[in-house]
């Protein structure tokens, strides 16, 4: 399943607050959030997921985000925050000619 959240203004993520996988199981890379203008996380918050900004992105210190922060129009802040990227997904191309799988 892909997961889109939409927020039409700003997203502010709290201290104390998390946002992750239940029992760590699942895919950042199918996670989205959609920001419409400022994205902030606060102190030590661990997030998960692609945070898309229209404006801005502010990564606090002890912050660890599993996915990708891209803002458009502004910078991405870090501060002593880690970045995991998500697990490249691979698959295997078979050739087949005229019917017989080489």
């Amino acid at each position: 399943a892909v997961w889109v959240f939409q927020i039409g203004t700003s997203l502010m993520v709290a201290e104390g607050s998390s946002i992750i996988f239940k029992d760590s199981i699942g895919n950042p890379d199918y996670v989205y959030w959609q920001v419409g203008s400022t994205a902030t996380l606060a102190i030590g918050v661990p997030m998960v997921g692609n945070i898309l900004a229209l404006t801005s992105i502010i990564v606090n210190n002890g912050v660890t985000v599993r996915g990708r922060c891209l803002a458009r129009n502004a910078e991405v802040t870090l501060d002593k925050s880690v970045i995991i990227l998500p697990p490249v997904l691979s698959f295997v191309v078979k050739q087949i000619v005229s019917g017989i799988s080489e």
